[in-house]
């Protein structure tokens, strides 16, 4: 599963197939860090400056997964899942929230979806 680096990065998805994506938290030492008692959640909208998501993806609804001691955030979206979103451009974030509700926006840039 790849994982992204920076801060925008482009994930691409082929239409209708599984997308599978890796996020990983590091500091500023690039250091990886681990994120025991976190959840998170991948939002994928028409635009960055949309209010609606097209696809919500959470630790809590099983899209997202958090290996905590990799500071790693596993994305998996099944196929029939994928198939609701046409070929096109969308923007996408990646949030984690602590135990305390404190919330943290790790990665966002373009999200396209490409013809399988």
């Amino acid at each position: 599963m790849p994982a992204l680096a920076g801060t925008s990065p482009i994930m691409y998805a082929d239409y209708g197939m599984t997308f599978t994506r890796g996020v990983v938290k590091k500091d500023s030492k690039r250091r990886v860090v681990p994120l025991t008692g976190y959840t998170a959640n991948m939002q994928i909208k028409t635009s960055a400056e949309a209010t609606t998501a097209l696809l919500t993806l959470t630790t809590e609804n099983g899209y997202l997964t958090i290996d905590a001691p990799r500071g790693l955030i596993a994305v998996e979206v099944p196929a029939d899942i994928m198939e609701t979103l046409p070929v096109g451009t969308y923007a996408f974030d990646v949030e984690i929230y602590d135990a305390d509700g404190v919330k943290e926006r790790l990665v966002k840039g373009p999200f396209v979806v490409r013809a399988g």
